[in-house]
């Protein structure tokens, strides 16, 4: 089989497993490694530590320190948008089952599907669901032509706007890389006007000032001065990607939606609640990043504000 009926294949397999889109790179370093490096001098990252580990800025400057003569990075979009009306006060990813679990099935189906078709050599290296990874996964998707960076520093497809998970598959197989998307954002700045905190610029991320870091990632007492931005919202934010006009082409996925009871988003439910009934009750979903201690502090303050209104 030549390489590029083997890209096709592998193409078609991931459609087929649920992914929207699938493209390829190569494994060479994401151009934008020096910027990361200086986000991180930045302290932009807050209180995400294992950033500045050596794995984990080792694999970020090159993937080929995951899997030593790697050739090409696999590159897969899949959708979390859900249709209709949703609850706005959480973050539009965590209204899906975990990406975690669910996305681990199957990139690992299509890894068994690419030894299949090339044989015991097929040398897959590594597979990285969304954020669990030391890539620089936004860039080698950028690379890849899946999509370009926009101004609130999110992947932005043509095909399905912002509202996917990223994947990724190493491996040695030599395949023809896509080219890179040459679009950009061009005067547009809603999603910079939408910002309620001033976290996003159109250079980078600023963590510290993120609600979507301080609510799900941020351990301890969130900032005085982003409570009333936080306004209902209680985990995660959203406002840049709602902003993007690019998301008038996102495509319903095909993950199972979470049924989230809206009763169980109070104060009075969280603190009869253990850490082990918590983690029994939310197992299975993106709620656990934020710990039980997390979740109730967010409450705390959103109850408080429409109190205040």
């Amino acid at each position: 089989m030549t390489p590029a009926e083997t890209k096709k294949q592998i193409i078609e397999q991931a459609r087929r497993l649920g992914f929207n889109d699938c493209r390829f790179t190569t494994a060479e370093p994401p151009a934008s490694s020096s910027i990361f490096l200086q986000w991180l001098a930045e302290g932009c990252h807050a209180g995400m530590r294992w950033m500045e580990s050596e794995r984990s800025i080792r694999g970020r400057l090159d993937p080929r320190n995951a899997l030593p003569d790697a050739r090409t990075v696999i590159c897969l979009a899949a959708s979390y948008y859900l249709a209709g009306p949703q609850n706005p006060s959480v973050a539009r990813y965590a209204r899906v089952a975990d990406y975690h679990e669910t996305l681990r099935e199957p990139l690992s189906e299509l890894c068994r599907f690419i030894e299949n078709i090339e044989g015991p050599a097929a040398h897959i290296a590594a597979v990285f669901a969304s954020d669990s990874s030391h890539l620089l996964e936004r860039d080698l998707a950028q690379r890849a032509g899946l999509g370009f960076i926009g101004k609130n520093n999110n992947l932005i497809s043509p095909r399905l706007g912002s509202w996917f998970f990223l994947s990724e598959i190493i491996t040695t197989l030599e395949l023809e890389p896509d080219p890179p998307l040459s679009l950009q954002c061009g005067t547009c700045e809603r999603c910079l006007r939408a910002c309620p905190t001033g976290a996003l610029t159109a250079r980078h991320l600023d963590a510290r000032r993120c609600l979507s870091y301080l609510t799900i990632e941020h351990r301890g007492d969130i900032p005085p001065e982003f409570h009333a931005a936080m306004g209902d919202r209680f985990f995660g934010c959203d406002r840049c990607l709602e902003a993007c006009p690019w998301n008038r082409f996102a495509q319903p996925t095909s993950i199972p939606p979470m049924s989230l009871d809206e009763e169980l988003f109070t104060t009075e439910q969280l603190e009869s609640m253990d850490n082990a009934a918590f983690k029994k009750r939310f197992a299975g979903t993106s709620f656990l990043r934020a710990k039980r201690d997390g979740l109730l502090r967010n409450l705390r303050i959103t109850e408080k504000n429409r109190e205040q209104q």
